[in-house]
Formats: structure tokens, C-alpha cells, sequence
């Protein structure tokens, strides 16, 4: 605000500062490490950020490779729901959710590593299809991978 003798009314100028700051660090949701999933099980993985001005980018990650970038705004924050259907293959998997902003100059990371129970696919039984009366023979039966490992009974 300025005022002068000559002005009948002070001069007022304003200004918007527009402050800029970090994104808070990544909240998982909807999975806790080591805990059991079945394969076949859908779930919502969810990462939420709060603040950051500019908004944050909030990404979700399998194993390194970006699998989810449809974040969206909630009060205070951004968020990322990352919805699957579990199978064997996401066994041991690590979900990352990495949050950013012109201001960070690495992402903030938050990960999950999935513990997926699954059954073996098939069962092999090998040996000899003959054998003589009172012949030793020895027969093998193998599973395909499963978690945890399948108990093999005769």
C-alpha cells in the first residue's frame, strides 16, 4: 500500500505467493507384508501421499516395471488404487509405489513384497510300467512348484 499527499485514496498492490513443497512419504494399504493371499484373489493395493504442492505423481511398480500411473486427488493428497487378481506368478513379486514432485529430487518409495499360497498344477508319477513278481522297482512322484511345497505321500 502506498500513500501520498497528492492521492485522495492509498495505491494497494497484492501479491499470491505460490509455495512450493515435498510430497509426504507413501502409505500402503490393502496388503501387509507377510501376510498369505490365494492365488485367484482379487485385491486393491492402495498408496496414498498427503501434500506436496505441486501435487504428487503417486506410481505403482511390479518388480521395476510401471504397472499403474492413474493417480487422482483426495482431500489433502494424492492417491493410487492398483487393483489385481493374484496368481502363482506374483508369488515373491515386490509392489512399489514411488511419489514425486519437481521438488524431489528422488522418489519417495514405499514396497510390498506378496506371499501368494498356490497349489502345484500337476503331479508326476515315473518309473517302469512292468514289473516282474517280486522285483524291486522304484517309482518317483514329483509336483509342479507350489506355495507352500506340496507333502508327498504314497
Amino acid at each position: 500500500q502506498a500513500e501520498h499527499p497528492a492521492l485522495a485514496m492509498p495505491k494497494v498492490a497484492s501479491v499470491r505467493i505460490s509455495v512450493l513443497y515435498p510430497p509426504g512419504p507413501p502409505v500402503i494399504t490393502g496388503y501387509t507384508d507377510g501376510e498369505k493371499i490365494r492365488a485367484g484373489e482379487e485385491r486393491s493395493l492402495s498408496c496414498s501421499s498427503r501434500g506436496g504442492n505441486p501435487p504428487a505423481k503417486v506410481l505403482w511398480f511390479r518388480n521395476n516395471d510401471n504397472i499403474d500411473s492413474s493417480d487422482r486427488a483426495f482431500d489433502g493428497g494424492t492417491l493410487n488404487d492398483h487393483k489385481l487378481k493374484v496368481n502363482s506368478s506374483d508369488n515373491g513379486a515386490v509392489f512399489t509405489c514411488k511419489v514425486m514432485n519437481k521438488l524431489t529430487d528422488v522418489p519417495l518409495a514405499a514396497s510390498v513384497t506378496l506371499n501368494v499360497q498356490f497349489p502345484p498344477d500337476n503331479v508326476l508319477v515315473s518309473g517302469p510300467k512292468e514289473a516282474r513278481v517280486g522285483q524291486n522297482v522304484t517309482l518317483s512322484c514329483l509336483t509342479e512348484n507350489s506355495n507352500p511345497a506340496a507333502t508327498i505321500s504314497w
